[in-house]
């Protein structure tokens, strides 16, 4: 019976202290954090609410269209890309001809592929002769030019070249004035010495059907007509006008 009492006395002074520690922890608590005072609720100003709301999507299915949207922006353009490349493919294809076809022509005209630009010119090749303006000859010699013509063969050039030299003796020996706008028959009718006006005219015929009729002219024929010119210049020093 007294160890029942005994038991009923430690346990009463456990719960009771226990108790105390409660209430001290409380104590501690509501000092540490203190209640919150009461809030004020304040009704929401709906205008204002709709002004600051105004433009906003709320719809799930927005999000996904911009993302597909985007996901178009940044996908290539496949079939764009491929017709630039086939435009770009032909214009190297036509680019590739084209260089091919002038380096075809310098090495059939005998021009030089790489040229210096500061090279001086060789008037004396086959290739300016035939390029060059009558006023541009009348002031060169021409005998270079014409050794390398009939070393080419081209007999039609050389004609031109034995004409013009033959303006060139009428000029210096005073039979004609040459000017560029001048026919080859108003240098007949300016020439006065009646023995050479004649063959003259001969001459003016066979280089303008060589050289404006592009009639062939062969090596056979080419050497009797050669002469013809010779004899020309000639007669023209013996005849000159004082």
């Amino acid at each position: 019976m007294r160890t029942f009492i005994f038991l009923l006395i430690i346990l009463f002074s456990t719960i009771s202290a226990s108790s105390q520690d409660s209430l001290v922890w409380m104590e501690e608590a509501v000092e540490e954090y203190p209640v919150m005072e009461e809030v004020e609720v304040r009704q929401i100003d709906r205008e204002k609410w709709k002004e600051a709301t105004s433009g906003l999507e709320y719809s799930e299915n927005i999000p996904k269209e911009k993302k597909e949207e985007e996901l178009d922006q940044e996908l290539p353009d496949f079939e764009s890309i491929g017709r630039t490349a086939e435009v770009i493919k032909w214009i190297l294809i036509i680019l590739g001809v084209a260089a091919i076809a002038f380096i075809l022509y310098k090495i059939l005209t005998g021009d030089p592929l790489f040229a210096r630009s500061d090279k001086k010119l060789d008037k004396s090749s086959v290739s300016y002769a035939e390029n060059a303006e009558e006023e541009e000859l009348m002031e060169e010699v021409l005998d270079d030019a014409l050794t390398n013509a009939e070393k080419a063969g081209n007999y039609r050039l050389a004609i031109r070249l034995l004409f013009i030299t033959v303006l060139q003796n009428l000029q210096e020996y005073g039979h004609i004035v040459w000017k560029k706008e001048k026919t080859n028959l108003q240098y007949y009718w300016e020439i006065e010495n009646e023995e050479i006006r004649p063959t003259f005219k001969t001459l003016s015929r066979l280089y303008e059907d060589a050289w404006f009729g592009e009639k062939p002219v062969f090596e056979q024929g080419y050497s009797d007509q050669k002469a013809l010119f010779h004899k020309f210049n000639q007669a023209i020093s013996v005849q000159k006008v004082v």
